[in-house]
């Protein structure tokens, strides 16, 4: 079963069943900043739940790791944050809701972050992350989790400590798993080695 939903000219696409859910959570030409977690709707039910742009955006049922959520930033200068923590979180309209983790009473879900075309900053949490940073000279921040990070073309500086997956893409990036920064392609050649 699918359905579209438009919230705050943010297109939400909701499909699964009562086992693994999808969200999609689009931005929009523009500039744009979204935060992205786990809340509950007005019946109390654990969803996905996102501010964008000022305004909250509700997702699919959280039912496990099977689950999948991805965040497009599409065109412009976007920030795209993942959860980290959880307390209340003032998104302007429609005031303060809780917005947990990702991780919150259930494991970590399929994560997807597309920046698309811009300049874009990307912030992850402690899921295994797809971070994909598009065109543009993005800024990607894995942090926990044993993130897969795309950086896309252009001149991009990666930071994470735990990676499972880097792609540089072309342009020259920067890539540092401490405080000092790397040739990002010559740490894919380092990291890919067979064990």
């Amino acid at each position: 079963m699918k359905r579209i939903a438009w919230i705050g000219g943010v297109v939400l696409l909701f499909a699964g069943s009562a086992s693994a859910t999808t969200t999609t959570f689009n931005g929009t030409a523009g500039a744009d900043t979204m935060l992205v977690g786990r809340g509950y709707d007005g019946g109390g039910n654990l969803i996905y739940l996102a501010c964008v742009n000022g305004s909250w955006a509700e997702g699919n049922l959280v039912t496990g790791s099977s689950d999948t959520v991805t965040t497009n930033g599409n065109g412009g200068i976007d920030t795209i944050t993942v959860r980290s923590s959880s307390g209340i979180y003032d998104c302007g309209v429609g005031g303060g809701k809780w917005l947990h983790s990702m991780n919150y009473v259930y494991s970590c879900p399929n994560v997807y972050v597309n920046g698309g075309t811009g300049n874009d900053r990307i912030i992850g949490a402690q899921c295994a992350e797809h971070l994909n940073g598009d065109d543009g000279n993005d800024t990607i921040f894995g942090n926990a989790g044993n993130d897969w990070i795309y950086a896309g073309a252009d001149n991009d500086c990666i930071s994470d400590t735990t990676l499972t997956f880097l792609s540089c893409g072309s342009g020259t990036d920067s890539y540092t798993d401490d405080l000092a920064w790397k040739d990002c392609e010559n740490q894919v050649g380092y990291c890919l080695l067979p064990p």
